[in-house]
């Protein structure tokens, strides 16, 4: 079986109709703002109960994912 190929940048459409990029990291991201976006993205599923991060002794800060 052939492997996919994915060219980048990606935009996939959301069902409600808003378009999302996909592509790689630019020396202008920001870790701190992207690490904020992950802590908000996961909030919801944390608060349920699914902590994905709990074999992790602690947690990374934007000073150590440079």
């Amino acid at each position: 079986m052939d492997a996919e190929v994915f060219r980048l940048p990606i935009v996939h459409t959301t069902a409600d109709g808003e378009e999302i990029t996909i592509r790689l990291i630019l020396p202008s991201d920001s870790f701190a703002e992207m690490t904020a976006l992950l802590h908000r993205s996961y909030k919801p599923l944390a608060d349920m109960g699914l902590r994905f991060w709990q074999h992790i002794r602690m947690k990374p800060s934007p000073k150590s994912v440079r």
